[in-house]
């Protein structure tokens, strides 16, 4: 087999697939409710047997896919690109018929009908219809219940007596003038509500009157109401690919993984689905933040539509699109659809965009290497930062003092390995300097040289830097540019921290770390993350276990009041004994206890 199938390469959801020949020319096109499994059907060692099936995988050398959001998208998509790319093997469909429409005409008194053609300027489309019999018998819902019109002639041409349709009750009849032109648009806009899918009051009326026709008996009556209900259950649903939306437009939606971001372009023109690609883009800042670039950049090229969907918010809007304009020589506008047939278009931009993600991970094409590469450079780096930790303490109310050092491997969060300490030793004055001396010592004792980190991260200052500097040398260690802090600068604002290098006489500002930046701060915000939950989960341990109800013939009663007094035993056992005279609630008793507790204790 010349192509190698990787199930994990594709989605699991409905869609359209393009087998492509080594030239690159699309000899198939097909539909499936599930493409990996469709694709599995063909490309699995167990063979139905079937002859052409055998033949078309022997020349096939590469599969595309395009997501769409549901089975009768797909069935749409499929029509429309086997028409237009007209693939060797692909029988059906390939001549010029296509799914049926319903059409209103465009005078005073529309028609409705049933229709092929779809590039007719004289009448409103909706549709199309995967399948004509739905077609025909919502257009005969519309005209027994709405009365519009089905003869022909646009525009409508005066009659001296009705037609058999109005005789028979499903026609207003306007050739005769029974309906006027106000009455007539009221009942056309009502009919448009339902051909643009807002079926439910019809659904509703359509079961009353079958329940109704039922209970008389009438069954005849009653199916036909109940499949006209069916009708319009099945017309529900429209289709994005085709339909109300004739323009051009580009859709771009992105879809972010860690350090890279994958874009998908959705072309539209004439309310088809042109083109489908995909871009991968190393990530450095946010998305909407990359978007403008991003835009002039693609749009630098090739041709810019009158309108781009996109899916952020960006700074500077305008004057992107004057930017866009001026290239174009057209009006060019930006937006973010929030509802609708648009809304539609950048969901189904989104679906694509994941879909490619995942293939691309799978196939490895996301892999950090070549990225943290650029950070070694960046940073001046003895080593590739392949293992990275970072070291955070929470010590609040120095009660319950913990630390954290977590792992990130290529660039990734590995949880596996996060450690979490409980900060044994005497903090004295020294605060958390000897809880980060402490942790990281622990730490870095467990590591031999097969798994020694190749970046130390510390959150803190100089003062901290210099202490896991002495962790090094007292385990043997010579301390190097691989040993960074990170503080938060003179007005201590996120976004404005500095990075403290070993060695390096002069701080670096994030500013300056465009590659570095996210990788830093991911290992930041994960170790402070990590530790202040584990500092939380300790005093909440704490708290509800009162430390004083430890000591031998104190109550609860006594326990919460030395609590409330002292705050912890640490601070109970480092009073002045003479202290407990002036508490309230306590008997001599009680006070000559605890007096010789804190003697011993102190």
């Amino acid at each position: 087999m010349s192509f190698i199938y990787n199930p994990k390469h594709y989605p699991e959801n409905a869609g359209v697939y393009r087998m492509l020949s080594l030239e690159g020319e699309v000899i198939y096109i097909g539909k499936a409710k599930n493409l990996r499994k469709r694709l599995n059907q063909y490309f699995s060692n167990k063979s139905d047997g079937r002859f052409q099936i055998e033949f078309l995988v022997k020349h096939t050398h590469k599969v595309e896919t395009i997501s769409t959001a549901n089975e009768r998208d797909a069935l749409v998509l499929e029509n429309q690109l086997i028409k237009r790319e007209k693939p060797k093997y692909n029988i059906r469909l390939k001549d010029d018929k296509t799914y049926p429409y319903i059409r209103l005409s465009n005078d005073e008194f529309p028609r409705v009908e049933v229709s092929r053609t779809k590039d007719d300027k004289e009448y409103k489309l909706y549709g199309p219809y995967t399948q004509v019999s739905t077609a025909t018998r919502l257009v005969e819902f519309i005209s027994t219940h709405y009365g519009l019109r089905r003869c022909q002639g646009v525009p409508l041409k005066k009659l001296e007596r009705p037609c058999l349709y109005a005789q028979i009750g499903q026609c207003s009849a306007p050739c005769v003038d029974k309906i006027d032109e106000e009455a007539y648009a009221k009942t056309v806009a009502m009919s448009e509500r339902i051909l643009k899918g807002e079926t439910q009051q019809a659904i509703k009326d359509a079961k009353k009157e079958m329940q109704q026709a039922s209970d008389a008996m009438n069954f005849e009556k009653a199916a036909y109401h109940r499949d006209t209900w069916k009708a319009l259950e099945s017309f529900e649903h429209r289709s994005v690919m085709e339909g109300g939306l004739h323009q051009s437009i580009d859709i771009i939606s992105c879809v972010q993984h860690k350090t890279w971001n994958v874009i998908s372009l959705l072309q539209v023109r004439n309310g088809q689905l042109w083109n489908s690609e995909c871009f991968q883009l190393r990530a450095l800042q946010l998305w909407s933040e990359e978007l403008p670039s991003f835009l002039i950049e693609l749009y630098s090229h090739r041709e810019c539509p009158k309108k781009i969907l996109i899916d952020d918010e960006i700074e500077g809007e305008e004057q992107i699109q004057l930017i866009l304009s001026d290239r174009a020589g057209y009006k060019v506008e930006l937006g973010i659809p929030q509802r609708g047939e648009l809304k539609s278009w950048l969901t189904m931009a989104r679906q694509n965009a994941k879909a490619e993600l995942s293939c691309r991970e799978a196939t490895g094409h996301l892999e950090d290497h070549t990225y943290l590469e650029r950070i070694q450079k960046e940073l001046d780096l003895p080593l590739l930062p392949d293992k990275a930790i970072a070291l955070d303490c929470a010590i609040f109310s120095l009660e319950e003092p913990v630390g954290s050092v977590v792992t990130f491997k290529a660039g990734k969060k590995d949880k596996k390995n996060y450690r979490k300490f409980k900060v044994r030793g005497d903090f004295g004055d020294k605060g958390d300097v000897y809880a980060v001396e402490e942790v990281l010592e622990r730490y870095l004792k467990r590591c031999d040289e097969t798994n020694w980190p190749d970046l130390i991260l510390i959150d803190g200052g100089p003062v901290q830097l210099a202490v896991a500097a002495k962790v090094l040398t007292r385990l043997g260690k010579v301390p190097d540019r691989s040993l960074l802090s990170i503080s938060k600068g003179d007005k201590r604002k996120r976004g404005e921290e500095v990075l403290h290098i070993y060695g390096s006489e002069s701080t670096m500002s994030f500013n300056e770390l465009p590659i570095s930046i996210r990788l830093l701060t991911e290992l930041r915000d994960e170790a402070h993350r990590t530790s202040n939950q584990f500092n939380g989960k300790r005093l909440l341990q704490s708290r509800v276990k009162n430390p004083f109800l430890d000591i031998p013939g104190i109550g609860p009663k006594t326990a919460k009041l030395l609590r409330s007094e002292y705050g912890n035993m640490k601070d109970f056992e480092a009073s002045d004994p003479l202290k407990l005279n002036d508490l309230k609630g306590l008997n001599v008793r009680q006070k000559k206890m605890l007096s010789v507790w804190i003697e011993t204790h102190s």
